[in-house]
């Protein structure tokens, strides 16, 4: 019994090879689309936000009341566990107080006015395509004009927080409390 494939000639080999290829280009074609989908639409996908509003218990700003709102937009297609809401308020005492930070050359912020995590370590699951918000309440003594808000939370339990955010307010928006 004789071999086949030694037998073949330059086109038999030819049309071997268009099959082979075109078996490799529909595997790497599968192996692409299934890190695609598994990267980009199972993985988790969300925006992280803040929102805060302000209320003056006085006239000078002293004492202020800050809503704030955590917004966590889940823009994949798996449900996402959020744990640990963590948030630092800091102030800045007054527009003569602007000073640059060699180190990164941002503004410095030195006065802290609130350090902590506010909402606990609970499982708060957020949905596919579901925008959902968490609110804490906090007081500011003395505030000043500008306050920068920090926050961050985790995806799993007991790991550290890889979702930031930093936001910029104006304290002088503030709506009357009277």
């Amino acid at each position: 019994m004789q071999v086949m494939i030694l037998s073949w000639d330059l086109s038999d080999w030819k049309d071997f090879a268009s099959i082979i290829s075109a078996f490799a280009t529909f595997v790497a074609i599968l192996i692409g689309g299934g890190w695609f989908v598994y990267t980009w639409q199972l993985g988790r996908r969300s925006l992280f936000d803040l929102e805060c509003s302000f209320y003056s218990l006085d006239k000078e700003n002293n004492v202020v009341v800050a809503e704030i709102r955590f917004i966590v937009e889940n823009k994949g297609l798996v449900k996402q566990d959020v744990y640990g809401f963590s948030l630092s308020v800091k102030g800045l005492e007054s527009v003569e107080a602007l000073e640059v930070d060699s180190s990164w050359k941002g503004l410095k912020f030195g006065r802290e006015l609130f350090r902590e995590d506010v909402i606990p370590m609970q499982d708060a699951a957020v949905r596919p395509t579901i925008r959902r918000v968490f609110s804490h309440i906090i007081k500011l003594d003395k505030p000043g004009p500008l306050v920068l808000l920090s926050s961050s939370f985790s995806f799993a339990k007991d790991s550290p927080s890889i979702n930031k955010v930093e936001q910029l307010f104006r304290i002088t928006d503030v709506q009357d409390g009277k």
